[in-house]
Formats: structure tokens, sequence, C-alpha cells
């Protein structure tokens, strides 16, 4: 949602939401909105400039609220590029029109200096920054890195097609519950104090030509405070009797993404998938809001491999992502763009020295509960905390090879350990869906298969 910014009697700024697109138009086409831009490009003085209309994209205030000290974010995040003349305006919007899909842009215009403004749907879990800081690695335009504040105010200059080819409707509908608000503050906050934003740390010094996919160099220095920058101890299941695999991250050296994968993995063949990388993959997923067809979506599959990346690479082995994302996108997995992806956040992102988040530590020893390491006769020991029915500790009990094609289908993506529950459990729900079906009762009168009857 837009907050459009009025001075009250006292000079501080309050926020009054915009929920419709005619609201903002009339502000920002107002005959002194556009006599104060025109005279700013023409004279260059900072008076006109600051006579502009006002608005916020990055929080959400309530009407009448105080700009000052407000503690919510928004679902939005504002990007300001620094151009210097119209021709390159022009061109940065056209590129940021043709990725829109990819970027989640809801707005793009023109700032009175021949800059552009940008407005994008803010991954939910990740700071502002962190947000600005992947829109300016994959479009590689320079970001200011003093925009990241909640309350920061942007001058808003006529709206019409060659000013703002991008106005989405969603900007004056979408927002989040106050409670919401307040509470994605809070989280992100906190991410911030404990040091877990994504970015590079040159993104945290006050910068207005900030070139984050410049910055390889600042990033390997950050992987050299691990002995070992380019591989890490996996704790996937082995055949060595409890003993962890090494997993090395990146491909052998020398090796391409046109003839190597990761770990010497050819592009000929998919790499197998365990059922605890699986269940930590379906995790990450569901806490990054993301469904297995956000994968096959052309115009947001590389945003969605991105986002769970960020995610995974801490709890899997590069071969191991492989696997999912073979399982998720068969037909695209191999993908140069793709794979380079994968490669670039194994390689610049992913420190092993790094701590895990909430939802990743808690993943990581479910995974760990649920799927022990295999034993050296092959059956796997993941009867951690599971107790039969007569009370000894012999593990779940062991499900039919051969199922009924519907119990088959109804468990395929539940782990092993779980499926005699999960079947077990199936036929209550199943049977409230039994309507119509008849059958003899004692008393030889036809009954109708309730659920008490089944």
């Amino acid at each position: 949602m837009i907050n459009l910014i009025t001075i009250d009697g006292s000079g501080r700024k309050v926020a009054r939401p915009v929920t419709n697109r005619e609201d903002l138009i009339r502000a920002c086409n107002s005959p002194e909105n556009v006599r104060n831009w025109d005279l700013y490009r023409q004279t260059h003085e900072d008076k006109y400039k600051r006579a502009l209309v006002q608005v916020n994209y990055n929080c959400q205030v309530p009407e009448g609220g105080k700009l000052r000290g407000i503690k919510t974010v928004s679902p939005f995040f504002f990007y300001d590029i620094d151009c210097g003349d119209r021709e390159e305006c022009r061109r940065i919007i056209g590129k940021l029109l043709e990725m829109k899909d990819e970027l989640r842009l809801v707005e793009v215009s023109e700032s009175a200096s021949y800059g552009v403004h940008a407005v994008g749907r803010r991954e939910r879990g990740k700071t502002i920054l962190e947000n600005q800081v992947r829109l300016s690695i994959l479009t590689e335009t320079e970001m200011d890195t003093n925009n990241k504040e909640n309350n920061r105010v942007v001058f808003h200059g006529p709206i019409n097609d060659e000013t703002t080819p991008l106005l989405d409707d969603v900007l004056f509908t979408e927002q989040l519950s106050d409670e919401e608000a307040a509470e994605e503050f809070k989280r992100l906050k906190e991410r911030e104090r404990q040091g877990q934003e994504e970015v590079p740390p040159g993104a945290k010094k006050a910068n207005k030509h900030y070139k984050p996919w410049k910055n390889r160099a600042e990033r390997d220095v950050q992987s050299l405070k691990c002995k070992e920058p380019t591989a890490r101890v996996s704790e996937a299941p082995s055949n060595n009797g409890g003993q962890t695999q090494r997993a090395p991250h990146s491909a052998p050296e020398g090796a391409t993404i046109a003839n190597t994968l990761d770990g010497g993995q050819t592009r000929g063949s998919a790499p197998t998938v365990s059922d605890r990388t699986r269940f930590i993959a379906q995790g990450v997923m569901k806490e990054k809001g993301l469904l297995e067809r956000d994968f096959l979506d052309e115009g947001g599959r590389h945003t969605s491999v991105k986002m769970f990346l960020s995610g995974a690479t801490q709890l899997l082995t590069r071969e191991e992502t492989n696997g999912i994302l073979a399982e998720l996108m068969p037909d695209h997995w191999r993908d140069q763009n793709i794979q380079q992806l994968v490669s670039d956040f194994y390689q610049n992102y992913t420190n092993p020295s790094q701590r895990l988040l909430k939802y990743q530590e808690n993943l990581f020893t479910q995974s760990r509960r649920l799927y022990g390491y295999d034993s050296e006769d092959g059956h796997t020991a993941a009867s951690d905390g599971i107790v039969s029915p007569s009370g000894d500790d012999r593990g779940a009990p062991v499900m039919p090879k051969r199922l009924p094609k519907l119990i088959q289908l109804l468990t395929s993506k539940t782990p092993d350990v779980y499926k005699p529950t999960l079947a077990h459990a199936l036929f209550p729900p199943l049977a409230t869906h039994l309507c119509g079906v008849r059958f003899p009762y004692t008393d030889n009168v036809e009954h109708e298969a309730t659920l008490m009857n089944c």
C-alpha cells in the first residue's frame, strides 16, 4: 500500500494510505505538482523538488499516523536508481519492464532528476536491503544503500504513460494486517541485529552508487574466514556406518556447466534424492511460501529457484539441491542459467560458519530424528522416539511392498517413517467421500456407507 505524506501543524510528517489509483493520480497530477516538476527539470533548484508530492512504500501507517518512529513494514519495497541523463533513464526503464515478472515489480517511474524509481514485492522474511541487493544484482544497476529505512520518503512526479509506464493496482489493495506488519518489523529488526541478512558487507555502508554484482572480492574475503570455502560437511545419509560424507559444493576445477553439474555429476543423469533431502526441501519451500507449480512457471522460475536456494544451501549439498531441482522442474534444471545460479549461491553466498536460522535448525534436527544414517545391514535406523503399540522399541510397522494405488498415491510424498500411520489414518477422511454408496446391513436393509458404519 502507498502512503501519501503531508505535514501537520507541528511540522511532522503524517501518512495517509492511498487506497485507489485515482486518489494517487489526483495528487500527483495536480497543477501545482506538475509545475514544480517542470521547474525542477528546468532549473535543478532543490526547492522545487522538495515541493513535490511525497509518498512512502516501505511501511504501513494508519491514517493520520506519524511517520517518525513507525514500527511496521509493508509487502513492498522501494528501489532508487541514479541515471544521469534521459537516455540512460529510458534504457534502464526498458530493462526493468522486460524483467518485471522476475523482479516482481509493481511500479516503475521516472524521478525528477531523470533517475528511476522502482517498487517491488518484498520477499517475506527478508529485509528491505536484502530485496534491494537482489534487484541490483539481477539488473546490474547501481543502488543507493541509504534507502533501506521503512519510513523512507520519495518525491513523486506526474503520472502518465511516459513518466510512469508501470503502476499496478495491487499497490492500492495489497497490505498486511496491523499485527502482521508489526510482527514482520520485529522479525526483520532481529534479523539485522543477529547479522543474518544475506547481503555483502559493503551493502551496509552508505553508498549512493553501490554495485553488489561487482563485489566478488568482498565476498571472497568473507569466505576466507572458513578453512574450506568451497566445501562443507554434508550430514546426508551414507553407507559407512554412520560417518558423515564430505560433499564439495563446486565442480572440479576447470569443469564447465556444459559438461559437469557438481561433484562430477554429468548432465546426462539427475542426482538421486533421499527422503531426508526431500523432507528438508519441502520445509524450505513451505517457509518461503513456494509451491511446486512455481518452478514450472516460465516467468517466475528463476526467482523461485533463487528463493529456494536462499534457504536450502545451508542444509543441502549442491548435488542434493540439484536432485531436488530435477524433481521440481525436470525439463529445466539443467538449463545454464539455473546451474549458474546454483553455482553462484554455493560459491558466493553460502558460508558454512554462518549461523542457521531458527527454521533451518528445526528442519535439520527433525530430519535427523526421522532419517537416521543407514546401518551396515542396509536397514534405515529411523525409529528415534517411535515405539510400537506393544511398548517395545522396534520402530514403526513395516509397510507392505504392494499397496492399493490410492494409498500409494496419498502416501507418496510422506516420509517413510510416517507412511504406516498415515495409511491407517486415511480411511476416516476417505469415508467422507462415499456419498451414494450403499450396502446391505445385518437386517438385509440397505444403508448408506456412513462414517460410523465404515
